[in-house]
C-alpha cells in the first residue's frame, strides 16, 4: 500500500522547522559572522602568503549572505511542492522525502496509534525502536487510502483514538 502525505499533514511542520532552525535571529547572526570570520581569515591568510596579491572587491561576500537564506527557502520551497511517500509492506514501511527517507521494519514498532480529528484528517502515529532508541513518526493519511486495509497491513494493531473534539495543530500527535 503506498500513499503520499497530504498537503496539511507535512507542510506546516516543514516551514515551522525552517523558522526554528533558519530563519531566526541567532542562526542568521551565526551564518552572517562565520562567513565574515572565514573570509577575514582566508584574506588575512591569502596577504601574509602573497604579500603583493591584489585582491578583487570582497562586496559579493555580503551578497552571498542573503543569498545561503534564499537557496534554503527555495529548498523548503521544492519539499513543501513534492509531498512525502509511504509505502506500507507486510515486513516493513518506508516514509521518503526529498533526498531523506525512513524504513521501519515490522518487529521494531513498539506502539501505533490511529488519530481521527475529522473524515479527512486522520494521523498514523508509529513508535519504534532503532539503534536502541525510542522514537515516534506521525504520518498523515489520506482519504484515498482504505482504513480496514491499513488496519489490517499494520504489524501491531492500532489504537484508534477518536480526536473529533480536538482542533488538527502539529503539536497534537507529537
Amino acid at each position: 500500500m503506498t500513499w503520499s502525505v497530504p498537503r496539511w499533514a507535512f507542510v506546516p511542520p516543514l516551514w515551522q522547522s525552517l523558522c526554528r532552525c533558519v530563519l531566526n535571529g541567532q542562526s542568521i547572526r551565526n551564518i552572517c559572522v562565520g562567513t565574515l570570520v572565514s573570509c577575514g581569515v582566508i584574506v588575512i591568510v591569502l596577504k601574509i602568503a602573497v604579500p603583493g596579491l591584489v585582491l578583487p572587491n570582497l562586496w559579493h561576500v555580503i551578497v552571498a549572505l542573503p543569498m545561503i537564506l534564499l537557496a534554503l527557502v527555495f529548498q523548503f520551497g521544492i519539499l513543501a511542492v513534492f509531498p512525502p511517500s509511504v509505502t506500507l509492506r507486510p515486513s516493513r514501511l518506508n516514509k521518503s522525502h526529498g533526498q531523506t527517507g525512513v524504513q521501519i521494519k515490522a518487529e521494531q514498532f513498539v506502539a501505533i496509534q490511529l488519530f481521527v480529528h475529522r473524515q479527512d484528517r486522520i494521523r498514523l502515529k508509529l513508535r519504534y525502536r532503532q539503534l536502541d532508541r525510542l522514537h515516534t513518526l506521525v504520518i498523515g493519511v489520506p482519504n484515498s487510502v482504505d482504513l480496514d486495509q491499513l488496519v489490517a497491513m499494520l504489524p501491531i494493531s492500532p489504537k484508534i483514538r477518536d480526536a473529533r473534539s480536538r482542533s488538527i495543530s502539529v503539536a497534537d500527535c507529537s
